[in-house]
C-alpha cells in the first residue's frame, strides 16, 4: 500500500524539476535574445557613428540603452555605462555638426543679405534657427536664438520696405494691379518678422496702401466717366462709373469701402437724372398731360428718381410743366416747351460734381501716420 503511495508523488516531483530547468533554459534564451539584441544596436550605432551619420547613431544607441535599462537585472551597470559613453560621444558629434551647419547657413545668409537677396538671406537663417531650436538647450543656445530671431525680424522689415517702395513707385506711374501685387508679396513677407508688435503695424500699413492703390484706380475710373459725362456720352459713363464700383469690393478699410460706394452710386443717379430730363423735356413738347407712372414707363428708370427729377425740372424752371401729387400727374405746357426749347435746354441744371478727392485724403492721412511713426523710431 505505501509503495503505491510513494511512485506517484516520485513522479511529480520529477515532472516539477523538470518544468524548473526549463524555465531556467527559457530566460537564458530569453537573456542571449535580448543581450544580442543589445549589442546588434550597439553595432549598428558604432557602424553609423564612423560613417557620421550622428542622428541615427543615437537612435540605435537609445534603443540600447532603453532595453539594458529595463532589464538590470541581467544587464551588468559596466555594459550600461558603455551604451551611455557611446551615446554621449554621439551626441557631442551630432552637436557639434550642427553648429558647424549653422554657422554655414548664417554665414551664407549675411552673403545673401549684403547683395539685398533678402528672401534667399531669410531662407537661410531660418533653416539655421530650426536647427538651433532641435539643440540642447542652455543659456549660450537661448541667447544665440535670441539673437537670430532679431536678425530675421531686421532683414524682413528691409525686405518689406524695399516691396513697399517699389509698389509706390508702380503706384505712381497709375500701375495699379501690379502696384496692389507687389504691395500684396510684401504683406505675405509680414510673416517672417517674428516681433508681433511690429508685424501688425507693418500689416496695417500695407493694408492701408493696398486701399491707396484700388482708391487711385477708382478714381481714374470716376474721371473717365466724368469726362463722358460733360461730352453727354451719359450711357458709357454709367459704364465707367460702374467699372469703378466694381473694383471697390477689393477695398479693405470698411468705411473708406462704404464712402466710394456711396459717392459712386450718387454719381451714377445723377448721370441717370441727367438721362431722365432729356427724356422729360423731350415728352413736354410732345404732350400736354402725362401719368406719372407713363413717364417713368419712357424712362426706363426707378419712380423715385424720376419723380425727384420732374420736381427739380419744374422747380429749378427747367421745363413748362406743374406736377399735381394727388392725381400724381403732370401737366406741361406743350406751347411753351416747343416754343422755348433751345432756350430750355441751356437751361438744364445738371447735378454738380460733389465727390470728395479721397486719394488725397488717404494719403495725407498715411504720411502723417508715418511721420507719427519715424518718430517714434527717433525718440527709441
Amino acid at each position: 500500500m505505501g509503495t503505491y503511495l510513494y511512485l506517484p508523488t516520485y513522479k511529480k516531483q520529477k515532472q516539477k524539476k523538470a518544468r524548473a530547468k526549463e524555465r531556467i533554459r527559457a530566460k537564458k534564451k530569453e537573456a542571449e535574445v535580448l543581450l544580442n539584441k543589445i549589442d546588434d544596436s550597439i553595432n549598428s550605432g558604432e557602424t553609423l557613428l564612423s560613417q557620421g551619420k550622428y542622428s541615427q547613431s543615437i537612435e540605435k544607441f537609445n534603443s540600447a540603452l532603453e532595453n539594458a535599462n529595463k532589464n538590470r537585472n541581467i544587464i551588468s551597470i559596466k555594459k550600461i555605462n558603455d551604451i551611455q559613453s557611446r551615446l554621449k560621444l554621439a551626441q557631442d558629434k551630432l552637436f557639434e555638426e550642427n553648429q558647424n551647419k549653422i554657422e554655414s547657413l548664417i554665414n551664407e545668409g549675411k552673403q545673401y543679405e549684403n547683395i539685398d537677396k533678402f528672401k534667399s538671406a531669410i531662407k537661410n537663417y531660418f533653416k539655421a534657427l530650426k536647427i538651433m531650436y532641435e539643440q540642447p538647450e542652455s543659456v549660450d543656445q537661448i541667447e544665440k536664438i535670441r539673437e537670430l530671431e532679431l536678425k530675421i525680424t531686421e532683414v524682413s522689415l528691409q525686405q518689406v520696405e524695399n516691396l513697399l517702395n517699389e509698389g509706390n513707385s508702380l503706384k505712381n506711374q497709375m500701375k495699379f494691379d501690379n502696384s496692389v501685387k507687389t504691395y500684396n508679396q510684401a504683406l505675405n513677407s509680414t510673416k517672417n518678422i517674428l516681433d508681433s508688435e511690429k508685424r501688425e503695424e507693418q500689416v496695417s500699413k500695407i493694408k492701408n496702401l493696398i486701399d491707396s492703390a484700388y482708391s487711385a484706380k477708382i478714381a481714374g475710373k470716376t474721371d473717365k466717366a466724368k469726362q463722358l459725362r460733360e461730352q453727354n456720352q451719359r450711357t458709357e459713363s454709367i459704364l465707367a462709373f460702374e467699372e469703378g464700383l466694381s473694383i471697390i469690393s477689393k477695398i479693405k478699410d470698411p468705411k473708406l469701402k462704404s464712402r466710394h460706394k456711396r459717392v459712386i452710386n450718387k454719381y451714377i443717379n445723377d448721370v441717370k437724372i441727367d438721362i431722365i430730363k432729356s427724356t422729360i423735356l423731350d415728352l413736354g413738347t410732345k404732350f400736354a398731360h402725362l401719368q406719372l407712372n407713363e413717364i417713368v414707363e419712357e424712362c426706363e428708370e426707378d419712380e423715385n428718381l424720376v419723380l425727384r427729377a420732374v420736381k427739380k425740372m419744374i422747380q429749378n424752371n427747367e421745363i413748362y410743366a406743374k406736377y399735381f401729387e394727388s392725381s400724381r400727374a403732370v401737366a406741361f405746357n406743350k406751347e411753351a416747351n416747343i416754343e422755348n426749347i433751345d432756350k430750355l435746354k441751356e437751361n438744364l441744371i445738371f447735378e454738380k460734381d460733389v465727390m470728395l478727392d479721397f486719394i488725397d485724403v488717404l494719403e495725407r492721412k498715411f504720411a502723417e501716420w508715418e511721420k507719427a511713426e519715424k518718430n517714434k523710431t527717433k525718440k527709441l
